[in-house]
């Protein structure tokens, strides 16, 4: 029997290299099968569909599918550390930034704002006007080493 296994972008984002290339060699010679990745934001469903002809019989693994194949098995899934999730989120503030803008949170209520770099006040739903220092960045650097983003 071959196996065959479709992977999205996101999935293949959680391995690592030695961990892929494990997956793929079992796969690929030990299993006679083909994995597949796709991602939909940039692959076409008729390429997709293409990939997909004489496949017969399709299993959807889940995240906790994911989590359970990486507690159980010798190949095991790299998942991001909250820590490198956070630093991820802050190059990106960083780049928004740099084109102009900030996202950052109401000082009176927390919620979420865009503004313009270089803007004198920053206007919230709750009705406050506010300079900037009352509102801090979403995202800033050294945000990284608080407590709540250890491992």
């Amino acid at each position: 029997m071959r196996t065959f296994i479709l992977l999205g972008e996101e999935a293949i984002k959680h391995f690592n290299d030695k961990v892929w290339f494990a997956l793929e060699k079992t796969i690929l010679e030990n299993q006679n099968g083909d994995i597949i990745s796709w991602y939909n934001e940039n692959d076409k469903v008729s390429t997709l569909l293409d990939m997909l002809s004489g496949w017969s019989d399709f299993i959807v693994l889940s995240n906790d599918d994911l989590i359970e194949i990486d507690e159980n098995t010798k190949v095991g899934i790299q998942w991001k550390t909250p820590q490198e999730i956070v630093q991820e989120q802050i190059q990106i503030q960083e780049q928004i930034q740099s084109a102009g803008f900030n996202i950052v949170e109401c000082g009176n209520c927390q919620e979420t704002l865009l503004h313009r770099c270089g803007d004198t006040f920053i206007d919230c739903f709750c009705g406050k006007r506010m300079v900037l220092s009352d509102c801090p960045d979403l995202f800033y650097s050294g945000m990284e080493n608080n407590s709540e983003f250890n491992d």
